[in-house]
C-alpha cells in the first residue's frame, strides 16, 4: 500500500469521498473485505473512521441469537482524496479549412 493510513476525525471526514464501510471481527477483517470489494483500494485509501454503531450491532445480535460467537464486530469506513470539480465548456470553432471539408456542396468523390 503506498499510501500511509490514517484515523480521521469526524471533521475531517467531510474533507473526504467515502469508499465504503465494512463490518467485520477486526480492523485487519475489515481491511480485506474493503481491498475485495472496492475497485483499486489499496492506492485510492488515504484514511478511516471506526464506527461506534450500525450494522456491527446488528452482526453481534444474529452471531448471539446462533450462539456461533462472543466477539464484537467493528464498522470501519473508508476515505479517499475528494476529486478536484470542475467544468469544462466546449465551444465548437471552425477553422476555414474544416468547413470546407465538411461542406454539403462538395463530391462524395472529393473525400
Amino acid at each position: 500500500m503506498e499510501n500511509k493510513l490514517r484515523e480521521l476525525s469526524e471533521e475531517e471526514s467531510k474533507n473526504y469521498k467515502k469508499i465504503g464501510t465494512a463490518s467485520g471481527i477486526s480492523f485487519g477483517m475489515c481491511m480485506f473485505l474493503a481491498h475485495k470489494h472496492a475497485t483499486n483500494f489499496e492506492n485510492r485509501v488515504v484514511g478511516f473512521r471506526i464506527e461506534k454503531n450500525g450494522m456491527a450491532e446488528m452482526i453481534d445480535a444474529t452471531y448471539a441469537k446462533a450462539g456461533l460467537h462472543k466477539g464484537k464486530n467493528i464498522n470501519v469506513t473508508f476515505y479517499e482524496n475528494k476529486e478536484e470539480e470542475f467544468e469544462i465548456t466546449f465551444i465548437p470553432i471552425l477553422h476555414k479549412e474544416m468547413k470546407e471539408f465538411y461542406s454539403p456542396k462538395k463530391d462524395k468523390e472529393d473525400l
